[in-house]
């Protein structure tokens, strides 16, 4: 039998190559940010010549004396600015040797301690590219691999690696830190590349693709922890240190048995007694009892170098193929490596922009997994197209905008990265299947070659000028190349689907056949095969129904059933039968939970009577008492009853927690404070894909999901959080309220204490007041109703899409994994409301999810089994829409609504959205069939539409000061909402 047969039989992707796969995932999550790091230790750190005539001179300015000084000796350039390399003495310019460096954005980097500047600039692109000279030279290294063996060189470059870059930041002189940093970029890639192959040859053909792609997945999120630590520590010695640490993990690998050998290179070198050993020991890992002659395992003859190259030269098309694949490794990582070491050409934050983009790397890395979907050619095209659209547009902003439109810099830049991420992606998969495989080695080390070339030229181009032009010059650069080899690109062949394609059939149940014993959803012989074609009925599309059996020749109702456990392995569906008849019993249950955000919403308004810390506490207590609870549930209605307080904890425990945030932040940091918890939401979600990929029982599922509920019990620790300041004022609590103030000031270095008593406080106007406001106004009561039709119709569509994922078809994980990343995206919008407005983004929004719902329809109707990638689209597109709905639904709610009612106007659009999200399951249990796919989609059309066009009649609000009174909101005055008191206190963290 073939290799691959083996590894099928012992488990595609079990226990034994998790473990594998876990252990090389963390050297690649910590490591490898030397490429990033470039950004940060060799940035164009703004400096001016050193004043010989004054001691101690500096960047910064220290008195109005050397502010004389400085003037009088550092010229002025055409721009106003004081020039970086000349310096006047005695009445004339001249170059200057020495330099002093502004410290506010960085302390120390290598670019000023070995003063890469001015005439010394262009040792500053040939220090980045040492590094990835070191990616080069790792090409031809990681192929000892084939000599020596993965494991062995896997050791030797990872015990390599901590030696050198624990070295770095003792560097003494530039040829010595460029030394280190070419055996770091080997190392780096020699040992990825080494343990790519590794965990590709463990694993069979299924899980190959997205193995394959885990380290890309994996390199990213270590990256938004790089950006975490290159904000904390801005000198390049300690950074390097910090960013040496995480390399001592590797090393635990040198322990026998963490990591083995690879079978299949074991049986390429003839030695089959090992890779039997290591085949059982894979085995029974996997719970495949069985042991292994590998000498029986077919073995194809090795043809040669003279045979691939003759394989290769034999045939223009594979020689015209190389060079257009080439050239396409040659741009991808030119225009890759270019933007990432020098991300602080973007201008503004760098972190911000370094963190943004990392985002955009992980958005466009997770194409990969719809390559089955949408084809490689598509893609391909779209993301280099994309790339070359985005570099035009960047080139014309510059040009027409330099100093404007910031934020659409930002966005453009975005869309490139994503694109060129998306291509990196891709062109990994794409590349194998274009060539045979008898030159595919050959192939792949052709086109490293080609993109470490581009790699190590990219850096040059940010020098070449400066001023506009040199801003402009490497996105001129990149448009004309993208724009090139996107149209020689056309003449690839599409390669999906050429092959057999390894696709998770949807997971389904069937009658238990009484007969036959130890029965299974899964055929398990020809017999079975024959009782099961007797006893269950075919439906008319020719699949065995799911809820009848035939007994003696009669059709009936079955009250057992058997599962599929090809996806799940165990679910609650499965262990209460929740199928057939009872099919309405899932639909409650998913309801059960909803109906605990419902009560959450009154229960959470209990912490304006006792406090927002102890509501804390409670929450976080029972909500971990709950969530263990919850796998151990033995029947329906304990089920239900404990997924209600779940829900109630969790939306409790958010509302409460979101307030006392709220509460304890200033005016102009309330937005972004308010909506950092969807931004945290999101990358959560990111996480449970994950877990529900790797974890298939329910039972155990939820336990690790409880796991997490642990680390908020630090709340009750004294001090870890406090009381909010607002409320104990509102209750008169004033000495506390002045102990915890002082207590900010001083955290924030404002020395100060505060008396509590001089904050002006308004009285409570009271229920009856409220009321009366609210019902003597038509207008209120009118946008009330609208506001709230949209709450219900937002969280109606939201938690029908989120609870029912699985009925788009097609890959669950993946699916689901894309509606998270673009409802990411939409939550994103909140922070350009300031330049877009709040209705525009509103309409937009709804009328977008309506219109992708008629598309879905039409879809179901006429391409109802092809056109799968559209029907994918339509949904991200509804998905985007609803999640930007949502977020702007926070902020326009609050400001269409004065003061004295917002409260009770919050608490009454929050009944609509859980009254909303109740609902919502059910829509998809009514009927069965294609309507029953369409009707959800019907009524999505339906309501969005109607509640868009009601909406048409909100006004406004963007940049408008907010309303105090009903007569002020009714006459479209323009005064500040917030009472006395919160102006007061707003200013308290300012001063």
């Amino acid at each position: 039998m073939d290799y691959d047969d083996v590894i099928q039989e012992l488990g595609s992707f079990g226990k034994f190559q998790r473990r594998i796969l876990f252990f090389i995932s963390i050297p690649l999550l910590l490591t490898g940010f030397g490429a990033p790091a470039t950004s940060f230790i060799l940035v164009n750190q703004p400096h001016r010549c050193k004043i010989p005539s004054y001691e101690n001179d500096t960047y910064a300015i220290q008195s109005v004396s050397h502010q004389e000084i400085i003037n009088r000796t550092i010229p002025r350039t055409s721009e106003g600015s004081y020039a970086e390399c000349t310096i006047i003495v005695n009445g004339t310019e001249q170059k200057c040797s020495q330099w002093v460096y502004d410290q506010s954005q960085f302390i120390r980097t290598v670019t000023s301690d070995f003063n890469l500047v001015c005439d010394n600039t262009i040792i500053r692109s040939h220090l980045k590219t040492t590094y990835l000279f070191g990616f080069m030279a790792a090409s031809v290294v990681s192929q000892l691999s084939d000599i020596f063996g993965r494991r062995p060189m896997l050791l030797g470059l990872y015990t390599l690696n901590v030696i050198v870059v624990f070295s770095i930041p003792f560097s003494i002189s530039v040829p010595m830190f460029a030394a280190l940093r070419f055996f770091e970029g080997l190392c780096n890639l020699a040992s990825y590349q080494v343990a790519f192959v590794m965990v590709i040859e463990l694993v069979g053909p299924v899980p190959r693709v997205y193995v394959a792609n885990w380290s890309l997945i994996a390199w990213c999120f270590g990256l938004f922890l790089f950006t975490l630590l290159v904000y904390c520590e801005r000198n390049w010695f300690y950074l390097m240190l910090w960013l040496a640490v995480p390399t001592i993990p590797s090393l635990v690998l040198w322990i026998p048995g963490v990591i083995t050998e690879s079978p299949r290179w074991l049986l390429a070198r003839g030695r089959t007694t090992e890779a039997s050993k290591i085949l059982t020991k894979m085995a029974r890992a996997n719970n495949a009892q069985k042991k292994f002659d590998a000498s029986k395992i077919k073995k194809e003859p090795d043809p040669g170098i003279r045979v691939i190259l003759r394989e290769l030269f034999h045939s223009k098309l594979l020689l015209k193929r190389l060079a257009i694949i080439t050239s396409n490794w040659f741009v991808v990582s030119f225009i890759y490596y270019g933007l990432t070491t020098n991300v602080g050409s973007l201008g503004g934050n760098m972190y911000e922009n370094f963190a943004l983009l990392v985002l955009m790397e992980l958005a466009g890395t997770s194409v990969i997994f719809f390559l089955n979907i949408t084809g490689r050619r598509p893609v391909h095209l779209v993301s280099i197209f994309g790339c070359c659209i985005a570099s035009i547009g960047s080139i014309m902003l510059i040009q027409f905008a330099e100093h404007s439109l910031y934020w659409l810099h930002i966005l453009v830049a975005l869309v490139s990265r994503f694109g060129i991420s998306a291509l990196f992606a891709v062109l990994y998969v794409y590349t194998g299947e274009l060539f045979p495989t008898v030159v595919r080695s050959i192939i792949i080390g052709t086109v490293n070659m080609g993109a470490r070339i581009g790699s190590m030229i990219s850096p040059y181009l940010y020098d070449i000028t400066d001023g506009k032009l040199g801003k402009m010059l490497p996105l001129i650069v990149y448009a004309v190349l993208t724009i090139t080899v996107g149209l020689v690109s056309l003449r690839l062949p599409e390669t999906n689907k050429r092959k057999l394609t390894e696709t998770v059939e949807e997971a389904g149940q069937g009658c238990k056949i009484p007969s036959y014993e130890n029965d299974t959803y899964a055929v398990q012989s020809a017999s079975h095969q024959e009782i099961i074609n007797r006893t269950i009925p075919r439906t008319p599309e020719g699949s065995y129904a799911e809820c009848t059996i035939i007994v003696n020749g009669t059709e009936q109702k079955c009250s057992e059933w058997v599962y599929d456990q090809s996806q799940y392995i165990r679910t609650v569906t499965s262990d209460f039968n929740l199928v057939c008849d009872n099919i309405f019993l899932r639909s409650h249950l998913k309801t059960s939970y909803l109906f605990g955000f419902l009560v959450a919403s009154v229960v959470s308004q209990f912490s304006d009577i006792f406090g927002r810390r102890p509501m804390l506490l409670g929450l976080c207590t029972l909500s971990v008492v709950v969530v263990f609870s919850i796998p151990f549930s033995v029947s329906i209605p304990m089920f239900a009853a404990l997924r209600f307080f779940e829900g109630l904890c969790a939306m409790a425990f958010y509302q409460v927690a979101f307030v006392i945030v709220i509460e304890l932040v200033g005016p102009v940091d309330r937005v972004f404070a308010a909506n950092l918890s969807k931004i945290l939401w999101c990358f959560g979600e990111f996480l449970l894909i994950l877990l529900v990929y790797f974890e298939r029982n329910w039972f155990y599922l939820m336990l690790w999901l409880a796991i997490p509920t642990i680390p908020p019990l630090v709340f009750w620790i004294p001090g870890v959080i406090t009381e909010s300041p607002r409320w104990l004022l509102a209750r008169g609590k004033i000495a506390k309220a002045a102990q915890i103030l002082t207590k900010i000031a001083r955290t924030n270095n404002v020395q100060k204490e505060f008396d509590a008593n001089k904050i002006k406080k308004e009285p409570d106007p009271g229920i009856r007041v409220i009321l009366r406001e609210l019902f003597h106004s038509k207008l209120l009561l009118t946008r009330l109703a609208i506001v709230t039709s949209n709450w219900f119709v937002v969280s109606f569509i939201y938690y029908g899409l989120t609870m029912n994922v699985d009925s788009l078809g097609g890959n669950l994980y993946e699916n689901f994994a894309l509606l998270v990343l673009v409802e990411l995206a939409g939550y994103c919008v909140v922070f350009f409301l300031n330049f877009t407005g709040r209705r525009p983004v509103h309409l937009m929004s709804i009328f977008g999810c309506g219109i992708a719902s008629i598309v879905s329809v039409l879809l179901i109707q006429f391409a109802e089994q092809s056109l799968y990638w559209l029907h994918i689209l339509v949904a991200l597109v509804s998905r985007f829409g609803i999640s930007a709905l949502f977020a702007v639904l926070y902020v326009y709610t609050g400001e269409l609504f004065p003061t004295v009612i917002r409260s009770i106007v919050m608490g009454t659009v929050s009944i609509g959205a859980r009254t909303g999200s109740m609902i919502s399951p059910y829509l998809y249990d009514i009927i069965k069939g294609k309507l029953g796919k369409m009707l959800p989609l019907i009524v999505y059309a339906v309501l969005t539409i109607t509640v868009g066009l009601v909406s048409l009649r909100l006004p406004e609000t963007n940049k408008r000061k907010l309303t105090e009174t009903v007569e002020e909101a009714g006459q479209g005055l323009t005064v500040d909402i917030r009472t006395s008191e919160e102006l007061d206190l707003d200013r308290v963290p300012a001063e």
